[in-house]
């Protein structure tokens, strides 16, 4: 389950947290589906203004490396700083 102000976008590179193996990375989005609760199912009874439940959103991710993966390494002294 994850948490999130809102659902990443196809494209959208999200850090993820395995807290069973207390390790995690940097996931590209490739996909995702929507799942809604259908007028007069378990989770949005007849009768109900709205459903019970939010939809349902099934991500699918791939590890990624973050954005700035081709940057060269800067050395003690090149960063420019005085």
């Amino acid at each position: 389950m994850m948490y999130t102000p809102y659902p990443p976008a196809v494209g959208d590179l999200i850090y993820l947290w395995d807290t069973g193996k207390r390790e995690g990375g940097t996931y590209e989005v490739l996909a995702r589906q929507w799942l809604h609760s259908s007028y007069g199912s378990t989770d949005w009874p007849a009768g109900e203004q709205r459903p019970l439940e939010g939809p349902l959103l099934d991500v699918v991710v791939q590890p990624a490396v973050g954005v700035f993966r081709d940057e060269a390494p800067v050395s003690d002294g090149e960063d420019g700083s005085q």
